[in-house]
């Protein structure tokens, strides 16, 4: 008798798919048959380390899994067919593998698999996220949305109560928990296919964690060639593992140990072209672009 779980949004019972379909196949009872709400999934990811679970257990560990019902779960969808894959464990429907990295949970599950330093990163819902955050993690924390850009629904969390807070009235926005990684600012890597044609260093604002230029935070652009030759290895296998030719890298490095550490990968950075002035971003683009061009 085989396990196969079967994921389900949040649809009522009386409405839901996967609901009514798990109901019929246990009374064929040919096989054991689990449904798994989205919600109850908690998603764990380290430096090449990933665990998906469901009340404890692991995704992997059943012989099918069946990617059902999704609405609003599209993100989480694409996180555990890629996590199953990374597996070789089965799932159907199979187009649920082909995406693009667009919300940070998918992306820091691709740095995981690709061996990137990445900050230790949990996802889930409600009290599934606030309970793995208080045993795993150490506060103070960063919580973020898994879509938000520019610096935007970005938390500096320095307790338990502050991060129930912050979940019951953020949620919404679904958030990644993790660990506060001490720092000076990070640096803004351009990726432009193998290289890294432009870099600039950022500095939050005074009172705020937040290094985006968009929060406040300073910009200083910084010769490519002073770069530490791993950080910008790190820049290019990053965007590398999203598929990405161009790409604005985020890497901070840690202060207690100097240690890089990737942030994000950026498909639609911002590259601020103040009037009559033409910024280095645009510089470096548009020879990339250009020779790009003429190759094909």
């Amino acid at each position: 008798m085989a396990r196969i779980a079967f994921l389900k949004g949040d649809k009522p019972d009386e409405l839901s798919e996967a609901f009514k379909t798990v109901a019929g196949l246990k009374e064929i009872n040919q096989d054991d048959y689990e449904l798994v709400l989205y919600r109850d999934v908690l998603f764990d990811i380290s430096n090449n380390e990933v665990l998906v679970t469901w009340n404890g257990v692991d995704l992997a560990d059943f012989e099918l899994v069946y990617l059902r019902d999704f609405q609003g779960y599209e993100f989480e969808r694409n996180a555990i067919a890629s996590y199953l894959d990374s597996k070789n464990k089965a799932y159907v429907n199979s187009d649920v593998g082909t995406f693009q990295h667009i919300s940070k949970l998918t992306q820091y599950l691709a740095f995981a698999f690709n061996n990137v330093t990445i900050p230790r990163t949990l996802f889930g819902f409600g009290e599934v996220l606030l309970n793995a955050a208080n045993e795993k993690l150490s506060y103070p924390v960063v919580a973020k949305g898994i879509t938000a850009n520019s610096g935007n629904d970005n938390f500096f969390v320095n307790n338990a109560e502050e991060l129930a807070t912050i979940i019951a009235e953020h949620g919404s926005k679904k958030l990644v928990v993790q660990e506060a990684i001490p720092n000076d600012g990070d640096y803004r890597l351009i990726v432009l296919g193998e290289t890294v044609g432009c870099v600039y260093h950022r500095v939050a604002k005074a009172g705020d964690h937040r290094n985006n230029v968009s929060q406040g935070g300073d910009k200083e652009y910084v010769a490519v060639d002073s770069i530490e030759p791993a950080i910008l290895e790190l820049a290019v296998r990053a965007a590398k593992a999203v598929h990405r030719e161009i790409c604005g890298v985020d890497i901070m490095l840690n202060t207690t140990n100097n240690q890089p550490v990737l942030l994000e990968a950026n498909f639609n950075f911002g590259i601020r072209a103040i009037p009559g002035v033409i910024s280095e971003e645009l510089y470096s683009l548009s020879e990339y672009l250009h020779n790009k061009a003429i190759e094909s």
